[in-house]
């Protein structure tokens, strides 16, 4: 449910939405920034190093998946219908330089995947009785790209998956391809997600880069009261907006504003430590703008 509500402030119009009908748990949180990787990963964990250098955005340390033999991945225990796996990216040079896939069954594999999605020959292809390109801008070598994979249904009739792809060097995704059905084996349709790797093990690949890695599953809320902005409050003078939200401690919250109500940005992420949140954003000028607080990542 989604529910639209104006506020009228001095020069200033601001929106309302809020909706709470999903709850986010965190399979892998992993930013590398560490000297070992998470115990969020699953065995096998082959041919992946932690590397110092220009991670994303700036940060000192990434995780390299070396040529041929890399894999990295995790398990869904009992299954996952609804989850999402964002990450940002920097290829190298070679052939198959990227290849990510999600396994029906619970196991961290480089075959036998249901979504075999590749990035080579400057272009990004998933498997379906065959290779099919997909209307997705081809990556630079060595520069940074936010990468989200969101699956939707698994389990039930309408399975599907959506692909959501930075500009080079950005955070925010300027493209994407949605409700894609193009599966390699297994059944989505009758069988929840079990597993997703990162792999360099097929097609000469020269191994790729992963920084700032979180997957999450999406899960229905069984009572309690649903996810709503609380209180918004706009200061003239430092044009600043505070957003707060009724929050579920140890839950992550994706806040996104817009001022057309048609394209939306991600302006914040946070992980409530009670039962109210707050996100502040700065130099909002006069006119109208919107926020969303969802518990969920934004298709």
């Amino acid at each position: 449910m989604s529910v639209r509500l104006p506020l009228l402030l001095p020069e200033l119009a601001l929106a309302i939405l809020f909706c709470g009908s999903l709850i986010s748990a965190p399979i892998v949180v992993d930013d590398f920034e560490y000297i070992v990787l998470s115990d969020d990963w699953d065995n096998p964990v082959v041919n992946t190093d932690l590397e110092s250098g220009v991670g994303a955005q700036g940060s000192p340390k990434f995780a390299r998946i070396k040529p041929a033999t890399g894999i990295l991945g995790a398990i869904f225990e009992g299954g996952a219908s609804d989850f999402f796996v964002d990450c940002f990216l920097r290829l190298h040079p070679g052939e198959r330089q990227f290849n990510f896939m999600v396994m029906t069954r619970e196991e961290v594999a480089y075959e036998g995947a249901t979504i075999n999605l590749r990035h080579q020959g400057d272009t990004w292809w998933a498997y379906n009785g065959g290779w099919q390109e997909l209307p997705l801008p081809g990556l630079a070598v060595d520069v940074w790209y936010h990468l989200r994979i969101t699956c939707n249904g698994w389990g039930g009739s309408g399975a599907s998956y959506d692909l959501e792809l930075s500009d080079a060097g950005g955070t925010e995704f300027t493209s994407s391809v949605m409700d894609l059905g193009l599966f390699e084996d297994g059944d989505p349709t009758t069988t929840t997600a079990g597993a997703f790797s990162f792999s360099a093990h097929w097609g000469n690949s020269p191994g790729f880069d992963l920084d700032n890695v979180t997957v999450e599953t999406v899960e229905p809320v069984v009572g309690g009261p649903p996810l709503a902005i609380t209180n918004l409050e706009y200061d003239p003078a430092d044009l600043t907006s505070a957003i707060t939200w009724n929050a579920v401690p140890g839950t992550r919250y994706f806040v996104y504003a817009s001022s057309d109500l048609v394209n939306w940005e991600e302006i914040g992420i946070r992980i409530a430590s009670g039962s109210e949140e707050t996100l502040t954003e700065e130099e909002v000028s006069g006119g109208f703008r919107s926020y969303r607080v969802q518990d969920h990542p934004e298709p």
